[in-house]
């Protein structure tokens, strides 16, 4: 009988160790399914985590003149690495599609020659390496400041390693001729 009762202890303690596990893995399956124990805020729905912040980069001026034309363009060879845009990176960029910066200027140019000032440009290149929300501004000729713009919103980086978006502050001197 000593053996019967042993064999009835290991089959109730079987038991019991047996409600601990499902038990256990109910409050993990419960864990996993509300986000691996982040809180949800109350509207029962949980929150992206947030992007790293912004970086900034303000960029040296540039000058162009009037008659540089749109055949102008820097022959610095592309950067060979995606990673974290910095001012060369961003400079490089740039200057490989000064040709259609230099050829809004021309034809601003030709209906107003005393068009002269600092444009200054200000994009933000998105994680992804594409260009949002690219305005132009400064020596107060729309079509300039729309055609810059555009030209700025065309533009395509390497992504970031990081995730992390890149405001640039870029400014050309425009000199006429």
């Amino acid at each position: 009988m000593g053996d019967d009762r042993s064999i009835d202890v290991d089959a109730g303690a079987w038991s019991n160790r047996r409600a601990m596990f499902m038990t256990r893995f109910a409050q993990i399956a419960l864990f996993l399914a509300a986000g691996c124990g982040g809180s949800a805020p109350k509207g029962g729905t949980a929150t992206a985590p947030s992007a790293p912040a912004p970086r900034v980069l303000d960029l040296d001026p540039d000058v162009m003149a009037a008659d540089e034309g749109p055949g102008s363009v820097d022959n610095t060879p592309p950067s060979t690495s995606p990673g974290i845009l910095d001012n060369a990176g961003a400079r490089r960029i740039i200057r490989r599609h000064r040709g259609e910066v230099a050829g809004c200027y021309a034809t601003a140019y030709k209906t107003n020659a005393d068009l002269r000032g600092t444009l200054s440009v200000t994009f933000t290149v998105a994680a992804d390496g594409g260009v949002t929300g690219a305005s132009a501004t400064g020596v107060g000729n729309d079509a300039l400041h729309r055609c810059v713009a555009a030209s700025f919103n065309a533009l395509r980086f390497f992504p970031a390693s990081d995730g992390a978006a890149t405001i640039v502050n870029y400014r050309i001197q425009l000199v006429g001729r």
